[in-house]
């Protein structure tokens, strides 16, 4: 059978059309047609037939029309079917035109995208045939298919613009003219076609005929809309007038899919066709679209599938920004940048830069999770506020609250219902589900006829709920299907109760873990609620360290079943280590079942202590040769490291609390936390205690944040009450610190040679009551700064030689590439350009190992300087575009350029010697490189 709605209504069943009888029984067809397999209830359907006035006897109508509707399907009859509260009508892949179009359409613009115009033409054209007037013609007075037929609609013109798209990229320029001219008169508002008209004019031998199709073109946006042509026109419009090659052959390969970081699914998506498509359509005319429902409902598959689906809507792409371990409202603007790679700086704050990074993009974010930080609501207001071209995805268990927002209330999966034949239930969503699932954890299972009763009881016990549904297939490793519906009854009571203030089925889903969680031995039922202390996943080393205890012995066994159970998720391979993690919903409820067994002050007593371990390890090794991988692991292990800093602060422990932050300041100035490092600092060190190495430890820390925050006046108190501090206590290493940090402000950033020359003396007697090689290379490189900066660049060079000696024999390579960074700027102030490159290719060299970002672009900046010296203008701008690139690719990092040292930047050096256009062809060309293709480029001559 054949569902046909692109042009006046039909189905066809054995190549013949059926009398569909009268208009209102046609409508009610088309009323299910377009919730193809939705339950659509009586009065929504009285509403839609009867434009929001059914008359008295609308129930009584709607019954007789599907009656006669059954009777015109015939052998088909089962199709339509009675689901309270209303109907259901079943179609099959590929019965109904409009679902063939869309995919067909789909498969198209992937063909045109990946550069294959042959294919894309074939399966555009082949869509569009689908098409034979409007969409239900014959129905055009129903006010409830217009979002449909709009949607449609819209989705139709956009393949015919593909399908032109392909047809020029083949050379049919010709051919596409009347075409084009034709789409025009009508719909003269979209850009697209004017451009494609160009196009095709200006290769038919016609560019006065496409000129004046640009200069149309522009009236009719002036005139009628008061906006100019877009940039992309106006260049078209360049292109034209410069008779630029591009044209002349077929378009260049269009750009790879924009950039997304969506999370990779590892199962199949299943179901929810209908609320794909909706979200789809409220995502075009929306801009903030709230997915809300109860824990489990998959509100985050369905919007990272929405997202997925819609990458080539958004032309700067689509960024994924989970919020489930965000404590903090305050640090979500943090969390959207450090997504989008965006920076703060001591001039411009988070927000911000938020706003002057999105103002002139195109892009989706989808912030997920966002239930436990309502009040940060207003900033992604803010943000919309400010960015046009900005669209918001939320998951959520309560709507944002803002003006503008569609709230879009996610059910469960359909349930079958309980007279339904077997042969049909085949084709229900939460049995499909539940099939899927079951058959990952045993190959042998199906669904078929003689199982389908069972699994529509098991799925319908579980209200639908797509976490519940999974979490009891799961189970098919330990029972067979009629043991798991028998151990499923003692549930049952409690899937329909629990407390009033829970919504039903979030008291259902909680329950259904609870089930899981009964399920398991009172040894790993302790381990599995001890593992709710761990927010980001946990691993090995971590859950015995925390978990371990009776009646817990066998942690890794534990572990084993509780993946098994579907409690713990697969492992993850990371480079640090194996990470195991829990969904949200379940480690709510395993943290619940750890403060009801009064396990919670020892666990996390426990949890805070490790950490703390963890960050007493890390901390030297973050300037030294595994810096990268350190750097990995506490992104790893971050928010792990914010609940155990919380801890520690919540139960009055400060010393420990100063003692983490006061270790993690370097982690958060390299990976640009700086607002939440500086918070808790601050707020730490205003707890009145004694003096202390960790209190020390923690002011050195504040310097640093805010001397890379370039709050000098702040840093240098920091550093200073830290150098007093350490001098009562006796503690020559954190004195040590504290001077550093002092001549760095003074020296390097206030350029005040005379104040910080006392301190370098006082600096130099340290070191030589200590001589350690470490500190004795600190000393020297203290030198070689306030050398640089006295302008004695002999002598800055001079104990710079010394100190890349000491950085090289200790294999501290952080130092060692900021000595060489320091030796090269010294090349370049003495003239020395060939050294200087040498010295800064091999800086790249180390960044490129660290993952140091910021220093590789400050490293192609200056090796940009030398080239312009050298004659080389045009790589110089090669080189800063990379550098450029670079710092846009930073996550969260942050690039300083304020120092005082800096010259002029190379791309504006390159104009005396290049034009314009050399000037942004050599800059695009940097731009297109990573890390390792600058490095590359940089060591080639």
């Amino acid at each position: 059978m054949e569902f046909r709605i692109l042009g006046p209504l039909e189905v066809v069943a054995g190549g013949e059309s059926l009398g569909l009888g009268s208009p209102l029984q046609r409508t009610l067809l088309a009323l299910l047609l377009i919730r193809a397999g939705q339950v659509v209830s009586f009065d929504r359907l009285a509403e839609d037939l009867w434009d929001g006035e059914p008359p008295n006897t609308a129930r009584h109508s709607v019954q007789a029309y599907a009656h006669r509707l059954r009777q015109v399907l015939g052998a088909d009859a089962w199709r339509l079917q009675s689901r309270p509260p209303g109907y259901q009508l079943k179609v099959s892949a590929g019965e109904l035109d409009a679902q063939r179009f869309e995919h067909l359409a789909d498969e198209g613009r992937r063909a045109l995208v990946r550069d294959d115009p042959r294919a894309a033409a074939d399966l555009l054209a082949a869509a569009l045939e689908l098409w034979r007037g409007e969409l239900m013609a014959d129905l055009a007075d129903v006010a409830a298919i217009e979002p449909e037929r709009a949607r449609l609609e819209a989705l139709r013109l956009t393949a015919l613009e593909d399908r032109i798209e392909a047809d020029l990229a083949l050379g049919r320029h010709a051919a596409v003219i009347g075409e084009l001219e034709s789409l025009l008169a009508g719909r003269p508002f979209r850009e697209r076609p004017w451009g494609q008209l160009m196009l095709a004019l200006y290769r038919s031998g016609r560019p006065a005929d496409a000129l004046e199709a640009f200069r149309h073109a522009r009236r009719v946006f002036n005139e009628e809309l008061g906006i100019e042509p877009s940039p992309w026109l106006c260049r078209r419009q360049e292109q034209i007038l410069l008779r630029d090659v591009a044209l002349d052959g077929p378009e260049p390969a269009k750009p790879p899919r924009p950039q997304h970081n969506l999370p990779v699914q590892r199962s199949t998506f299943v179901g929810r066709r209908w609320e794909l498509a909706e979200l789809q359509g409220l995502l075009r005319t929306h801009r903030l679209v709230c997915v809300t429902g109860p824990p489990g409902s998959g509100k985050t598959r369905l919007a990272v599938e929405v997202a997925s689906s819609l990458l080539e809507d958004f032309s700067h792409g689509v960024r994924f920004v989970s919020l489930a371990e965000i404590m903090d409202p305050k640090l979500i603007p943090s969390a959207i940048g450090a997504a989008l790679g965006v920076s703060e700086t001591a001039d411009r704050p988070t927000d911000q830069a938020l706003v002057e990074h999105l103002r002139s993009r195109r892009l989706l974010l989808l912030l997920d999770n966002f239930e436990h930080v309502l009040a940060a609501a207003p900033a992604v207001g803010k943000l919309l506020d400010t960015a046009p071209g900005l669209s918001v995805l939320t998951t959520s268990r309560a709507p944002l609250r803002l003006s503008g927002e569609q709230e879009y209330p996610l059910d469960p999966l359909p349930l079958p219902a309980a007279d339904e034949p077997a042969a049909e239930l085949t084709d229900n969503d939460a049995l499909i589900l539940f099939a899927d699932r079951a058959a990952a954890v045993d190959p042998r299972f199906s669904l078929a006829i003689d199982n389908a009763p069972a699994v529509a009881d098991l799925v319908t016990r579980l209200d639908g709920l797509p976490l519940a549904i999974e979490l009891a297939a799961a189970r098919l490793r330990v029972f067979p299907l009629e043991e798991l519906r028998r151990r499923l009854d003692p549930a049952v009571p409690l899937l329909s109760g629990g407390p009033v203030d829970h919504a039903a089925r979030q008291r259902t889903l909680r329950n259904a873990i609870a089930w899981s969680d009964h399920l398991l031995s009172a040894a790993d039922r302790a381990l599995f609620r001890r593992l709710g202390a761990f927010w980001g996943g946990v691993t090995l080393e971590a859950a015995e360290a925390v978990a371990a205890g009776s009646p817990v012995e066998d942690v890794v066994a534990g572990i084993s079943t509780l993946v098994d159970a579907s409690l713990l998720g697969r492992p993850e391979q990371k480079p640090d280590a194996t990470r195991f993690r829990m969904l949200e919903t379940v480690r709510e409820y395993a943290s619940e079942q750890l403060r009801a067994a009064g396990e919670d002050k020892e666990i996390l007593d426990r949890h805070a202590r490790f950490f703390a371990d963890l960050l007493e390890h890390a901390e030297p090794e973050l300037t030294g040769a595994n810096q990268a991988s350190w750097l990995e692991r506490l992104d790893a292990e971050h928010a792990d490291l914010r609940a155990a800093l919380q801890w520690a602060h919540q139960t009055g422990d400060t010393e420990l609390a100063l003692l983490m932050a006061g270790r993690m300041w370097r982690f958060w100035q390299l990976r640009g936390h700086f607002t939440e490092g500086r918070r808790w600092l601050e707020a730490l060190l205003a707890i009145n205690g004694p003096a202390s190495v960790p209190r020390t430890k923690a002011l050195i820390g504040l310097g640093g944040i805010c001397y890379w925050q370039f709050d000098l006046d702040a840093s240098e108190a920091a550093y200073r009450q830290a150098r007093d501090m350490a001098k009562d206590l006796d503690d020559w290493w954190l004195e040590l610190e504290a001077l550093t940090g002092l001549v760095a402000t003074l020296a390097c950033h206030r350029g005040d040679l005379q104040a910080a020359a006392p301190l370098e003396q006082q600096y130099q007697a340290l070191i030589a009551e200590h001589p350690e090689p470490f500190a004795v290379g600190l000393g020297l490189a203290t030198s070689m700064v306030m050398r640089l900066f006295a302008g004695d660049l002999d002598d800055c060079r001079s104990y710079g030689e010394q100190c890349l000696a000491g950085t090289r024999a200790l294999g501290v390579r952080w130092y060692e590439s900021q000595t060489l960074r320091t030796l090269a700027l010294t090349s370049l102030l003495q003239e020395r350009f060939e050294q200087a490159e040498a010295e800064l290719v091999a800086c790249l060299d180390i960044a490129a190992e660290l993952g140091d970002l910021a220093g590789a672009a400050m490293d192609l900046d200056r090796l940009g300087q030398a080239a312009v010296a050298l004659g080389r203008p045009e790589r110089a701008v090669v080189l800063a575009g990379a550098a450029d690139h670079l710092r846009e690719s930073i996550p969260g990092g942050l690039t300083v350029q304020a120092f005082r040292w800096e010259t002029e930047p190379p791309r504006d050096t390159a104009r005396r010697f290049l034009s314009e256009d050399q000037i942004e062809t050599a800059w695009a060309r940097g731009r297109t490189m990573d890390l390792q293709g600058a490095l590359t480029y940089a060591r080639t001559v």
